[in-house]
Parts: structure tokens; sequence; C-alpha cells
């Protein structure tokens, strides 16, 4: 039997390929929904349980999103089928 020492860098190193796998194919979809001036004032900062967390740098671009907001979710449903809800929330965008 191994030791649990051994084992332990392998299972975080398997998990951390699957996390940055996951959020670099939802940021690949999400990039190429969003028209160039987009993207410069919304960005992805979380997801979880199924809700994708987009901070936006101003009211005026998260009404915007609203209004796409549908036809967005729709979009990215296709190719991450586990994505239930987009949640945008004023904030810096880097």
């Amino acid at each position: 039997m191994e030791e649990i020492k051994n084992i332990i860098p392998d299972v975080v190193k398997m998990l951390s390929r699957k996390e940055t796998s996951e959020e670099t194919k939802i940021q690949r979809v999400w990039d190429s929904l969003l028209e160039g001036k987009i993207k410069k004032h919304a960005k992805i900062f979380g997801i979880k349980e199924g809700k994708m967390m987009v901070c936006v740098d101003s009211p005026a671009w998260m009404f915007h999103l609203n209004l796409k907001k549908n036809k967005l979710l729709k979009e990215i449903k296709e190719e991450i089928p586990e994505l239930i809800e987009i949640c945008f929330k004023i904030g810096k965008v880097k």
C-alpha cells in the first residue's frame, strides 16, 4: 500500500489540471461570444454551483449585458451544459 504523502501531490495535480482546463474552456467560449469593446468591460471572476459570476465596470455595461444574458447563456450552454446562470456584479475589471 502506498503512503498518503506520496499520493496527495498526484491528486492535487490532477484536480488543479481539471479545474484549469474547465476554466480555460469557459473563458474561451465567453471571449468568442463577446464583441471587442465589451471584453474590456466584463471579466469572469468565478464559477460556483453552475453559476458564472462576471464583473463589469459600470452600470451601463451591466445593463447592456443583462439585455444579452439569455442569448449568452444559451450559447454558452451549447459548449458547457452544466452552466445554469450568469450573474453580473459591478466592480473592477483587471
